[in-house]
């Protein structure tokens, strides 16, 4: 299985629950102190990125690359920031098996 892991700005909702409304605030609290076991606790909800810059990084690589602009294609989006020693492997899906980019792609 593969994984890529994103980073945006966005807004996002969450709903704690507790004994009463100063449990749930103490939660907060201890959430925007680090506290990321709250998160864990805590109904979330994610909207879309605020704006078009994202980061991401391949799960092998601790290199975290830049999207400036969201294009909406994995080719543009993630590969064209990829280094070559990054696309190894077999979870590239379709586009190495289309041919696609194999002046680029290291044999």
């Amino acid at each position: 299985m593969a994984c890529i892991k994103f980073r945006f700005t966005t807004e996002c909702e969450m709903t704690l629950y507790g004994q009463s409304y100063e449990d749930i605030y103490l939660q907060f609290k201890d959430f925007m102190h680090g506290n990321l076991s709250v998160a864990h606790r805590a109904d979330l909800s994610v909207y879309p990125p605020e704006t078009v810059q994202m980061f991401f990084s391949l799960e092998q690589s601790n290199e975290t690359h830049e999207i400036p602009l969201f294009k909406g294609d994995f080719r543009q989006d993630i590969i064209e920031h990829c280094r070559p020693s990054e696309m190894t492997g077999n979870k590239w899906g379709q586009v190495m098996e289309s041919g696609w980019g194999s002046s680029w792609y290291p044999s």
